[in-house]
């Protein structure tokens, strides 16, 4: 993909068969992975269930499935990079 995007994970819920029929295990040659929420667990408890199926050594963006915004990520994550406050 022209943006980098090595991966994919969707957190899914209502009629998640119909979301995994359509993407299958590869969009546009990029991987997808699925985590299912059985129980509507709110958008902190799809970010934690789909964290069981992501390594916790890679950088990950989280976007809301049902926002749209065209920019282009490389941006997005130098924007980012540049005013993190790290807190330890």
């Amino acid at each position: 993909m022209k943006e980098g995007v090595k991966h994919f994970h969707l957190s899914t819920g209502y009629m998640f068969q119909k979301i995994q029929a359509y993407f299958g295990d590869s969009y546009r040659g990029v991987k997808v992975s699925y985590s299912v929420e059985n129980n509507p667990l709110g958008t902190g408890g799809g970010l934690k269930l789909s964290l069981i199926d992501l390594d916790y050594l890679d950088n990950f963006l989280l976007l809301n499935g049902d926002t749209f915004f065209k920019v282009p990520l490389k941006q997005l994550i130098n924007s980012f990079n540049k005013n993190i406050l790290i807190y330890v």
